[in-house]
């Protein structure tokens, strides 16, 4: 994130994240099957927040004793409103002439 040249960086506020999920997993039969469900949680970053929804996925499949086939597909629904950037205000402008 880039700031106006003058000011200070905001400090990044963890936020809540809350993502719906998608994963093919293998079931003990060998047969496939599509699991969904949502994930919710504070973090600092998007990118965290991406990786814990995936983690977590795939172990609330293995706790069902079921093997991913892939990487969880993690989609936002929702995410903590961007720091506010205060920008100095522009230096008044000398004016000629009669006022």
């Amino acid at each position: 994130m880039c700031v106006p040249k003058g000011t200070k960086m905001p400090e990044m506020r963890e936020g809540v994240y809350q993502f719906n999920y998608l994963l093919v997993t293998y079931t003990m039969s060998g047969g496939s099957k599509e699991n969904t469900d949502s994930y919710l949680g504070t973090h600092k970053t998007f990118d965290e927040a991406k990786r814990a929804c995936m983690e977590t996925a795939r172990i609330k499949a293995l706790a069902r004793g079921e093997l991913p086939a892939e990487e969880a597909q993690c989609e936002l629904v929702s995410q903590p409103p961007p720091p506010e950037v205060k920008t100095p205000r522009a230096p008044p402008t000398l004016k000629q002439g009669k006022f």
